[in-house]
């Protein structure tokens, strides 16, 4: 908001922060299928983390609102790191608190693309945020998902190759785990 207009930056976002949850609190609806996507992946036992540039209240009120919050871990949102996405510090504090030494980070926008990147992360965008197709690949998706259904195919051959690559690196069968 400061590029906008420094002298009103701090009232700017106040303002766009009490729009923003007006609107949230009507409109938030879950993605079709990654309700049951991200309670699949938790019964299986792979780890999902939020990766969010977001307010941490306002992701735990987005989260509880649809649903997600008891089928993920631990959640990054902004104030959690110095350093916000692109920079990979957001993707590897996610890591850490899940235990996890890789994975695939999952966004909508180029920027979450390139912070799976640069923290090691395989990356994979979905068509139903605010990013396009051309840009999430430009940024270094392997692929962009446009259902829920395309997504899983696409984390369950990712995970299983890089569950094979980790067994014979260090005799564990334990995989990897996702983190967006």
């Amino acid at each position: 908001m400061a590029l906008l207009d420094e002298s009103s930056a701090d009232r700017l976002v106040e303002v766009f922060a009490e729009c923003y949850r007006y609107e949230r609190d009507r409109l938030v609806r879950a993605f079709p299928g990654m309700l049951e996507l991200t309670g699949r992946l938790r019964e299986t036992g792979i780890g999902v983390a939020v990766v969010t540039s977001k307010l941490r209240a306002d992701a735990l009120e987005e989260l509880s609102a649809t649903g997600f919050l008891q089928n993920v871990g631990p959640i990054v949102a902004f104030e959690d790191t110095a350093a916000h996405k692109p920079d990979p510090a957001p993707q590897l504090a996610a890591l850490h608190a899940l235990g996890a030494s890789g994975g695939v980070g999952v966004g909508d926008l180029p920027t979450d693309i390139e912070s799976a990147h640069a923290a090691g992360l395989a990356a994979i965008g979905v068509s139903w945020g605010y990013g396009a197709t051309p840009a999430l690949l430009g940024a270094g998706a392997l692929c962009v998902c446009d259902s829920a259904e395309q997504l899983e195919g696409e984390l369950r051959e990712l995970l299983a190759q890089a569950a094979i690559s980790f067994s014979k690196r260090s005799g564990s069968s334990k995989g990897p785990t996702t983190a967006r």
